[in-house]
């Protein structure tokens, strides 16, 4: 029978030695989160979010690739070259007798997920068979992709930067961030003080998160719940795309007027367009459909496959109004886990096909014909 004058276990401690007692777990369940990641990120293709590894603050772009920057995460790599763009280094003034082609875009032209290198993402691929077909010419695709990107920062990009590398052409594929804009309120002025406060250089607590598995992935988890509590709609935002619109033949003419050519490229992405509320194929469900509302701040899934086709009828007629040579991906690239990592990120598969649909493109259009 137990003494009732006997003292509990611990009663003599010190409250910092019960505090470090009760920690032990958490910092236990904590080490053992960071070692999961590590693995996971070493075999099994994890790819944590971590861009503030090469990227940071810009008061123009909000964000931008650090030039000369190499990042590496398991099997994945990212090398930003000395003027800022992913993959190697380019020379300005180019070389005589080079045709200089830019791939202006967001995460989908940089190469996110399924892509593990620069030579994997699409634009890499492109200047890969484009040389292939026209042996002795002196090619370039610049990735000009940078995750995060609108076409109104691209726009800003091509102005500040793009402009001055000599681009002879630029092809311009944009869709899902555009779509971020959807039911903005006042999205005119809102375009013009931006998407929220531009990033600066991170913070001492910040470069702890992004050297923290699990602290990047409850930050992660956090600014996808705080999205997924908002309004979201079902229809799309028409004057949304009319303003996007609106900038992308702006980006057309700021082109044309520095001598490039220009050709643009319907978005494709996994969600179905016929799919009625609630209800997913299986593709959807493995492409991350249903959650998509945690994505996108104002658009519900049923508001996303009710956008994307808006949107690209839009970049069709745009593409007949300004005469330029007109790509689709939404019709050529099937919606389903094969070419796609989610609704918007390509596997590598994903993005060989995106690059033969650029060079067929090319090729008719007759850029490099002598």
């Amino acid at each position: 029978m137990k003494n009732p004058t006997q003292a509990a276990p611990g009663a003599s401690w010190s409250r910092s030695t019960r505090f470090l007692v009760l920690s032990l777990p958490l910092l236990l369940l904590f080490l053992l989160g960071e070692l999961a990641g590590r693995l996971l990120e070493r075999y099994a293709g994890y790819f944590p979010r971590r861009a503030a590894s090469y990227a940071e603050g810009n008061p123009y772009l909000r964000t931008a690739l650090i030039p000369g920057k190499r990042f590496e995460s398991g099997p994945f790599h990212v090398d930003v070259n000395s003027l800022g763009f992913r993959g190697p280094e380019m020379q300005s003034p180019k070389a005589p007798g080079t045709f200089r082609i830019f791939a202006i875009g967001e995460s989908s032209t940089f190469g996110w997920k399924g892509v593990r290198s620069h030579s994997e993402a699409w634009p890499a691929v492109l200047e890969a068979k484009l040389r292939a077909a026209h042996p002795g010419r002196a090619i370039e695709v610049v990735n000009a992709g940078v995750p995060g990107y609108t076409s109104i920062e691209q726009r800003i990009n091509f102005l500040l930067r793009i402009s001055h590398l000599q681009p002879d052409a630029i092809v311009i594929y944009h869709g899902n961030n555009d779509l971020t804009w959807s039911w903005v309120p006042n999205i005119e002025t809102n375009l013009v003080y931006g998407r929220g406060e531009s990033i600066g250089p991170p913070s001492r607590v910040a470069r702890v998160v992004d050297y923290s598995y699990v602290l990047m992935e409850l930050r992660s988890r956090m600014d996808l719940f705080s999205r997924s509590t908002n309004q979201k709609h079902d229809l799309p935002d028409t004057t949304a795309i009319r303003v996007l619109r609106d900038n992308l033949a702006g980006l057309v003419g700021d082109a044309r007027r520095v001598g490039a050519r220009v050709a643009i490229g319907t978005f494709a992405h996994g969600l179905n367009e016929a799919g009625a509320p609630g209800q997913y194929s299986d593709a959807e469900k493995a492409l991350g459909v249903p959650a998509v509302g945690r994505w996108f701040e104002n658009l519900g899934p049923q508001g996303a496959r009710r956008s994307f086709p808006v949107y690209n009828e839009m970049v069709r007629q745009l593409a007949t109004a300004e005469r330029i040579p007109l790509a689709e991906p939404a019709r050529r690239v099937p919606g389903t886990p094969e070419y796609f990592t989610d609704w918007c990120h390509f596997t590598v598969k994903g993005e060989q096909l995106m690059a033969q649909i650029w060079f067929e493109m090319i090729e008719q259009a007759g850029w490099l014909r002598s």
